[in-house]
């Protein structure tokens, strides 16, 4: 018999979006009676609640942090499942995405599992946007490069919260690299799901600038974490005001479908 899964998707003021994203986990492929869908209301005040409800899924509240991490939390302690699958309100799963996260946990043995997260472009995509998807949520690199993952496409075993404690609460972004290194550290294997797709679409510039500031925050606690010194974290810290490293850009750029200037970039 297959294992239970929990999907846990934090939410705020997502109502754009979370129609899609409903629509999608209630229509997966894996058995309907192994599967449980919880959605982690952090505050919402636009209609993102009344959609979820409008839906045969679980809603919990998480109000007292507006963190995601805070959200997840409560979701992992609510769930049922033998594994955990976490996606975000913006992040649309394929209809095999459960089952084919599932498999590679089970086919390796591993405790942990990221799977892909594919950026939807358009046909043509502004600057920012390509960014966006080079930089952040590059799960193929982060699990096969830095042995960490998003949580915006990530499986993982209920034994290894059990065995590593849940994700830091009070800050924004991050915090599921943090963890899932943490979580390797501690002995358990992280593989890649290639065949695990869930759908994003990129950020425009305004919350690009978000996003980099939040990552920015978290930056020198993962670096604390990893044994690095004050002297090293403070020259990582000044070196985040440059530009990202052009070679590694472009690279990622040559794998793009979008030609887009690496000197706007």
């Amino acid at each position: 018999m297959k294992p239970t899964v929990t999907v846990i998707v934090p939410v705020y003021n997502a109502s754009a979006t979370v129609g899609d994203v409903l629509h999608a986990l209630v229509s997966q492929s894996y058995p309907e009676d192994r599967i449980e869908i919880l959605f982690v209301d952090n505050g919402s005040s636009d209609e993102t609640e009344d959609i979820v409800r409008s839906f045969s899924v679980r809603i919990l509240k998480e109000e007292k942090s507006t963190s995601p991490y805070a959200a997840r939390n409560l979701g992992i302690q609510h769930a049922s499942g033998q594994i955990i699958a976490f996606t975000d309100a913006n992040k649309i799963p394929e209809s095999r995405w459960v089952e084919e996260g599932v498999a590679a946990l089970l086919n390796s043995g591993a405790g942990l599992a990221g799977g892909d997260i594919q950026f939807d472009t358009g046909v043509n995509p502004g600057v920012p946007e390509v960014y966006d998807s080079l930089t952040f949520n590059n799960n193929r690199a982060l699990v096969n490069n830095e042995n960490g993952s998003a949580c915006g496409n990530l499986f993982v075993k209920k034994e290894v919260f059990e065995k590593t404690g849940m994700f830091p609460g009070s800050i924004r972004s991050g915090m599921d690299i943090w963890w899932t290194q943490h979580a390797v550290k501690n002995g358990f294997s992280l593989v890649f799901a290639e065949k695990a797709v869930v759908h994003c679409v990129p950020r425009k510039l305004p919350d690009v600038i978000k996003k980099s500031y939040r990552v920015g925050v978290s930056h020198p606690i993962n670096m604390k974490s990893r044994g690095m010194s004050a002297p090293a974290i403070l020259w990582e810290i000044v070196k985040t005001v440059t530009p990202p490293r052009i070679s590694s850009l472009r690279k990622q750029l040559n794998q793009s479908p979008h030609p887009v200037s690496i000197a706007k970039l």
